[in-house]
C-alpha cells in the first residue's frame, strides 16, 4: 500500500487527503517536514519519493527520524500526525503541496482539474472563462485560471462545471478533493470531478512555470523559518 503524506489545509480542513504543513532546515537533522499519514505506515530508514517537483517528478529521500507529540518514535500509522527528518533533500526544493509516496508511478500529477463549483459570495462578479484567482485544494494553494465554465445539470441552482489550470507548479490531486476558488470579489466552493493528464495541458502554462521560478518561490516561502526543536513555523506539504 502506498504511503501518503500531506498537511492540514488552512482553508479546507475536511480535505480527503490530510495536508502536510511545516518545513525547516536543521543542520543536525536535515530537512524537516510535518503532516499526517494518509495511507500506510511510515518508519525510520524508509525510502520514499518526494514530489512533485516543478518538472512533475519525484526525488528519492530517506526518513532519518520521526517525532510524534515531541517524542521520538520508530514509526507512525495512518491518520497520525508526525514530524519527519528527511535525508538528501534541500529545504529550498520543498514547497507547499508536495507529498511523500512509496510508489511515485501511481501518483497522478496534473496541471489542471475539472470541478463542479458553486459561488458562495452574494453579489460577486460572475465566474467566467479566463478569470484568474487563487485555488485552494487541501494543502495546495496556487494561482490558477478558469479555462472554461458551463452550467451544471438542470436543477443544480447556481452550480457550474469549471476547468482550472494551475499557473506555477504541477500538483498531486485526486477526484473527490474539495476546493475553494477565490477571485476578485468572490468565492466558489466545489469538488474535483476530473484530473486531467499533464499531457493534455496547454504547454504555454508549463513554460511559464519553469524550475527556476518554482525554486525561487519555494525559497521565498521558506525564508525566515524558526529553528525550533525538530519543527517549523511555516506551512508546506508532501504527497502519497
Amino acid at each position: 500500500m502506498a504511503t501518503q503524506w500531506g498537511v492540514r489545509g488552512e482553508v479546507l480542513t475536511a480535505h480527503r487527503t490530510p495536508p502536510a504543513c511545516n518545513v525547516s532546515l536543521l543542520a543536525e537533522f536535515g530537512t524537516v517536514v510535518s503532516g499526517h499519514v494518509a495511507r500506510g505506515r511510515v518508519s525510520e530508514a524508509l525510502q520514499l519519493q518526494l514530489g512533485p517537483t516543478a518538472a512533475g517528478e519525484f526525488v528519492p529521500t530517506t526518513v532519518a527520524s520521526i517525532r510524534r507529540s515531541c517524542v521520538t518514535v520508530a514509526a507512525v500509522e495512518q491518520g497520525q500526525h508526525a514530524t519527519l527528518a528527511l535525508r538528501n533533500v534541500a529545504a529550498a526544493t520543498v514547497r507547499r503541496g508536495m507529498v511523500l509516496v512509496s510508489r511515485p508511478q501511481q501518483a497522478r500529477v496534473t496541471w489542471a482539474v475539472r470541478a463542479t463549483v458553486e459561488p458562495i459570495t452574494a453579489g460577486a462578479p460572475a465566474l467566467r472563462a479566463n478569470t484568474a484567482g487563487t485555488l485552494y485544494i487541501g494543502s495546495v494553494r496556487q494561482a490558477a485560471v478558469v479555462r472554461t465554465v458551463a452550467p451544471a445539470d438542470p436543477g443544480a441552482g447556481t452550480a457550474r462545471h469549471a476547468e482550472f489550470r494551475l499557473a506555477r507548479n504541477p500538483e498531486y490531486l485526486a477526484v473527490g478533493d474539495r476546493l475553494l476558488f477565490r477571485w476578485s470579489g468572490g468565492y466558489a466552493k466545489g469538488e474535483v470531478t476530473v484530473v486531467l493528464p499533464a499531457i493534455d495541458v496547454d504547454p504555454g502554462i508549463q513554460r511559464r512555470a519553469g524550475p527556476a521560478k518554482a525554486a525561487t518561490g519555494a525559497a521565498r516561502r521558506l525564508s525566515g523559518l524558526g529553528k525550533s526543536a525538530f519543527g517549523a513555523s511555516r506551512p508546506l506539504s508532501p504527497l502519497a
